[in-house]
């Protein structure tokens, strides 16, 4: 069915209304906000999934402002605090999302698990992994070939050059 993704993964999250009954605000996980423009189909699932088409956008500097085609005052409360998925293509080993990383177990090189990944930051230069080991935060560079060795999404882990 051309309805139903193949390989979902969630792009971002409807959250409330913008200062219109019909606008929203939306929360794009990726934080690549020019990639939103090339995402040309877009899927939302509640007991089935359903392709949503936009009548237009807004891109501001936390948030993207939507406005969904065919979204009366009966259907906006149904979409708050949803999900929006792609039909996710991986095009090569490094092309991934921040949802993908966030599911993924960390493990040094010897194959010690160091634990789940709670947090990601964005700093200019890269993005920082946060993980949780016997109470103690640990924040990880997040380099790939550097820190970051293997991806592996398929058994959701990240394998580090580092031993700790």
């Amino acid at each position: 069915m051309k309805n139903i993704p193949k390989n979902p993964i969630i792009i971002g999250k409807i959250n409330n209304n913008y200062n219109s009954k019909e606008l929203f605000n939306f929360f794009l996980y990726n934080n690549k906000k020019e990639n939103f423009l090339k995402y040309k189909t877009l899927y939302i699932k509640k007991k089935k999934w359903n392709i949503i088409l936009l009548n237009y956008y807004i891109i501001k500097k936390k948030k993207i402002i939507i406005k969904i085609k065919n979204v009366n005052n009966n259907k906006i409360k149904l979409l708050n605090n949803n999900y929006i998925y792609i039909d996710f293509k991986k095009k090569n080993k490094l092309n991934y999302y921040l949802e993908d990383i966030l599911k993924c177990k960390i493990i040094n090189y010897n194959n010690f698990k160091l634990g789940q990944i709670k947090k990601i930051y964005n700093t200019k230069l890269n993005y920082i992994i946060l993980i949780i080991k016997k109470k103690k935060k640990i924040l990880i560079p997040f380099i790939i070939k550097k820190i970051i060795k293997i991806i592996d999404f398929n058994l959701k882990i990240i394998k580090l050059n580092l031993n700790f």
